[in-house]
């Protein structure tokens, strides 16, 4: 992902396929990964959770009362207050 600014590498962890985790790194001293590490230094930047309706999964979180962004281009932000200090993001598959 040069264009983004990462190098990064897939490790599946379901014989489905259904999960990975990925491992990346900034290739730049800019972008929202390297701010983030220089910030916060190395270590979970977020968590990314598939989702097969992502209107209907903000929907959800924000019924049970977490602050969620609106989905655009099939992404959307639970904000970090509503989850804990941990970076979650909804894709739609």
């Amino acid at each position: 992902m040069p264009a983004m600014g990462l190098k990064n590498a897939f490790i599946p962890v379901a014989d489905s396929g259904e999960a990975d985790i990925e491992i990346i790194q900034p290739l730049g001293e800019e972008g929202a990964v390297a701010t983030f590490a220089k910030e916060r230094g190395e270590g979970q930047f977020l968590l990314s959770i598939a989702v097969d309706n992502i209107e209907a999964a903000v929907e959800k979180l924000r019924a049970a009362g977490a602050r969620v962004s609106d989905p655009r281009g099939g992404l959307a932000f639970v904000s970090m207050k509503s989850s804990h200090g941990v970076n979650i993001q909804l894709v739609q598959r």
